[in-house]
């Protein structure tokens, strides 16, 4: 687990025992091309996955705006169920595995008491919170683009 671990950008260059520590929160989980990894509007779990290999296909239904088409294709090593993770609300999106995908499930509420708890924490928080704030930039850009074209 640890060498999956140490590919995934949030963990890279921390301590080994660092990673050892957070490997006993985590499973490697390999799924067939169509199968659910987060599925929407649940809330049975607060898991956090990280995109080990493969591509994963994200659509949402939370808006009547939302068509329930692709709305957005990831592909290696990218943070998955991060918002739900944070804000302990149900998932805002359903992700499927688009082939075969291999992710690592992080369990949610232990890796957060980990982070409180850990010097670490701090870091890998940053990290997490960089990732977030580049997909919110990308968003706001978009959705600036897309207001500029309709000329609302």
């Amino acid at each position: 687990m640890i060498d999956k671990l140490e590919k995934v950008s949030i963990f890279k260059g921390l301590d080994h025992a660092v990673l050892v520590d957070i490997s006993l929160l985590c499973q490697s989980i390999v799924l067939e091309n169509g199968e659910t990894i987060i599925a929407e509007k649940v809330n049975e779990s607060f898991d956090l996955f990280f995109l080990i290999r493969g591509n994963v296909e994200i659509t949402s239904n939370t808006t009547p705006l939302a068509s329930g088409e692709a709305v957005l294709s990831r592909e290696d090593k990218e943070l998955l169920g991060e918002v739900s993770w944070l804000l302990n609300v149900r998932r805002t999106a359903t992700v499927k595995a688009v082939g075969e995908v291999e992710v690592i499930r992080v369990n949610g509420p232990r890796f957060m008491s980990f982070l409180e708890r850990k010097p670490e924490g701090f870091r890998i928080m940053r990290r997490i919170a960089r990732q977030i704030a580049s997909r919110l930039n990308e968003s706001d850009n978009l959705l600036k683009q897309i207001l500029w074209n309709s000329n609302i």
